[in-house]
């Protein structure tokens, strides 16, 4: 595991030692992209935000499971009215969260790391020995040196290239427009009241 501050700092750490380094503070956790699936609807015919039942009924077609398989994470409308869906295994989101946790990591927001790129033009950035693809372009997927050179004429002729500084200097500016996982079943729940004692 490693630790990443908003800094762009770089701290590689055990996952035993990370709740002590913390002291309590709940953390984002940033995923990587070969966990999941990124897709995206169709434009939506109205203005008004859907509810989740039905972006999930508007992407059943593309997934590679079943919905009761899968977890969705739904973004912000885009300029073309379409929305963005991140999909990660139901099961394997819910044992990553089950390891942090029993490692006594309090987790605030869960992103992934290809969709937490600039959102302002396209992206190819290298990051922890692979290429993140997404930025301003529809595509989120990390890949490795021989798949992105398969592919790299297929980019669009603007995309940005980024190193690893660049990559970690400029994530914490990012997540306004990154999906958090944390939704559905997997919302934070607040705490609940205290019981009075009568």
């Amino acid at each position: 595991s490693c630790l990443w501050s908003s800094t762009g700092k770089r701290q590689p750490i055990l996952l035993s030692q990370v709740a002590q380094t913390l002291d309590g503070k709940a953390i984002d956790l940033l995923l990587p992209m070969e966990l999941c699936s990124w897709l995206l609807t169709d434009p939506w015919p109205s203005k008004r935000r859907p509810d989740r039942q039905a972006i999930t009924f508007a992407v059943e077609e593309q997934l590679g499971d079943t919905l009761e398989n899968v977890h969705l994470g739904i973004g912000v409308r885009d300029e073309e009215g379409r929305y963005p869906v991140m999909v990660i295994d139901r099961a394997r989101f819910a044992a990553v969260l089950a390891l942090v946790a029993d490692a006594g990591i309090k987790v605030r927001k869960v992103f992934v790391d290809a969709d937490v790129l600039p959102g302002t033009q396209p992206m190819a950035a290298r990051w922890f020995g692979r290429w993140l693809v997404g930025g301003g372009m529809p595509l989120r997927v990390a890949l490795s040196d021989e798949a992105l050179a398969l592919r790299k004429g297929l980019l669009p002729v603007e995309t940005a290239w980024l190193d690893e500084r660049d990559v970690d200097c400029s994530l914490s500016l990012c997540r306004s427009r990154a999906i958090n996982l944390m939704q559905g079943e997997f919302a934070a729940r607040s705490q609940p009241l205290p019981r009075r004692v009568s």
